[in-house]
Order: C-alpha cells, then structure tokens, then sequence
C-alpha cells in the first residue's frame, strides 16, 4: 500500500513542477493539496502541513472559497495527528466557518468530525458526541456514505468513553455494515477492530477474535501491513488474555516482523513489550 502512495507521490510531484513551470497557479494549488494528503498517508506530517499551509496562501489570493475550507480541513487534521490541537481547532473552526457560508454540507461533515475527534483528544465527550452527531446528520443529507462510516466510527469510540457501550456497538455495527456495502476495506479494518476490542471487554471472546480474523483478513487482502500488524497485536493481546500464550507468541511474533520493515517504531516496541510478558 505505501508503495503505491510514493508511486503516486512521484507522479504528482512531476505534475506540480510542470504547473508551476507554466504559472498554473490553480494547477499548483491543487497539486499542493493532493501532495499534503499523499504525505499524510506516508506518515509524514510535517511535510504535509508545508504543502497545506503554501496551498492555504494560494487559495486565499484566489479567493477560492471552497478549496480555502478544503485546506483548512486538511490542516485542522493534520495538527490534530501532531497533537496540537488548539491550531488544529482554529483550523477547522475557520473551515467550518466558510463551509457554512458556501454551504458545502461535505466540508461541514468532514470539519465537524475533526472537531469532535479534537473534543474527544481533550477528554470532552460531550462537546465530540454534540459536532459528531451534527456531522453525522449532514453526512446522510449530502449522501456520503464514506463519512457516515467515518462518523459512526467516531461516534462509536465517544459514546463508550461516556459508559454507553450498547449504543457504541450499535453504532459500529451500522457503519461496519455499509463499510461493507461501499467497500471501503480501510474503514472495515477500524470498525472491526473497536467492535473486538468492546466485545474482548464483556469477556465475548469469541465474537472478538471473529472480528479480528475478519479484520486481519480484509487488511491481507489490500496488502496493508499496517493494519495487518495491528490486527496481528490485538490478537496477540486478546489470546494473552485466554492464558493461550503460545497462540499469543506466534501472533506477537508475526506483528512484529510486518512493523520492523515499515519502520513503525511504537508499533515494534508494543509488540516486543507484549512478547516478553507472554514469554
């Protein structure tokens, strides 16, 4: 999968250098956007924001509305993964500010669950569940079906930090349900893994580790190590808890070698942690 992005990143890096060979400020502009979004697939945030922030300059002297809110949107999430979130708040609050005014209810959806994730970030569960369920709404209105997933998601993880897991699991089971439907295999990845680890919680273990092996099957599909290696660990963790530590082992053991070459760092470091505990 990260082999793709840096293809694409090449490409689009050609493309970018030819718009601005020719003065093509709006081609520059959108290769600036589609160059943060590739570094951020590719972990690498600072970069992102450069992009970002020399894309934002841009689109303002345009006065292009709807791509000054796409920017701020792409920063607010940016700086919220960096973990600043008093700039990321000021981002999408802007972004949702001129999202309102041109009435692109998708930017809406998207900012407003930015801002619950950067509610929920600060222990403010409340004020996450009141912009998620908002987004939520604006995203079934406008009929984006990958943002009611995302939405479900989020408000899955919000309401069981307030102690209301049946509605948490009711949640993820909707939008692991038409995750399945649109086949977005990266969002049936994260639903089936908060659905395991809330059932691996009441002591459903079965029903957990079915999640898990789901998950870890879709996440093998798409070739996506990352998440193969997280599965992997939750697994691991899940086994671990049965008193299986043989199976748990195995498990660590196969985490860790998909983390090491992909230079997940915490990743390879929770799986070496867990091994030496179940060993």
């Amino acid at each position: 999968m990260r082999g793709f992005y840096h293809l694409a990143d090449r490409h689009v890096q050609r493309a970018h250098e030819a718009a601005q060979s020719i003065q093509d400020s709006h081609g520059t502009l959108l290769t600036l956007l589609y160059l943060g979004q590739l570094a951020q697939k590719l972990g690498d945030f600072s970069r992102a924001e450069a992009c970002f922030q020399e894309g934002l300059q841009l689109a303002r002297q345009q006065q292009n509305n709807d791509l000054t809110s796409t920017l701020l949107a792409e920063l607010g999430s940016v700086t919220w993964r960096r973990g600043e979130y008093s700039q990321a708040e000021a981002y999408s609050q802007e972004g949702l500010n001129i999202a309102r005014t041109i009435g692109n209810e998708k930017h809406m959806s998207f900012l407003l669950k930015t801002l619950g994730s950067i509610s929920a970030s600060k222990g403010d569960y409340k004020s996450s569940e009141t912009y998620l369920r908002e987004g939520l709404e604006l995203a079934r209105q406008s009929g984006d079906r990958e943002q009611v997933c995302s939405a479900l998601l989020n408000l899955g993880v919000t309401v069981a930090e307030q102690g209301n897991d049946d509605q948490a699991i009711a949640y993820m089971r909707e939008g692991l349900e038409l995750a399945r439907q649109i086949g977005h295999r990266e969002q049936i990845c994260a639903l089936l893994l908060n659905l395991a680890e809330m059932e691996g919680e009441k002591k459903a273990y079965e029903q957990a580790e079915a999640y898990l092996h789901e998950g870890l099957a879709v996440a093998q599909q798409i070739a996506h190590q990352e998440w193969t290696s997280i599965l992997l660990l939750n697994l691991a963790e899940l086994k671990e808890k049965q008193g299986q530590d043989s199976e748990a082992v195995g498990y660590l053991q196969r985490s860790l070698t998909l983390a090491q070459p992909i230079g997940d760092r915490e990743l390879s470091v929770l799986s070496i942690m867990s091994m030496a505990i179940s060993i």
